[in-house]
C-alpha cells in the first residue's frame, strides 16, 4: 500500500517515529541499567515529549528564518 502524502508531512512522521523508538528504548535501558524507577506509560509519556519536540522542530526548520523548506533539515 502507498501512501500519497505530501513530502515533508511524510518526513516530520518519520522523524517523530524515530525520535519516539529512540527515547522509549533508552529510557527503558536507562531504568534497567539505574535505580531510576519508571513504569512503561512513563516512559512513553517522556519518549512522547521527545517525539513532540522533534515535530516542533521539524516545523520551524522548514517554516522559519533558518532551514530548508523541502524537507527539515537546518
Amino acid at each position: 500500500m502507498e501512501w500519497n502524502m505530501n513530502p515533508l508531512y511524510k518526513d516530520v512522521l518519520e522523524r517523530a517515529v524515530s525520535t519516539f523508538a529512540q527515547t522509549f528504548i533508552g529510557v527503558i535501558g536507562t531504568v534497567q541499567l539505574t535505580a531510576v524507577d519508571a513504569s512503561l506509560v512513563e516512559s512513553a509519556v517522556v519518549a512522547g515529549i521527545a517525539a513532540s519536540c522533534s515535530v516542533i522542530k521539524t516545523g520551524l526548520a522548514s517554516k522559519g528564518p533558518v532551514g530548508d523548506s523541502s524537507g527539515a533539515a537546518f
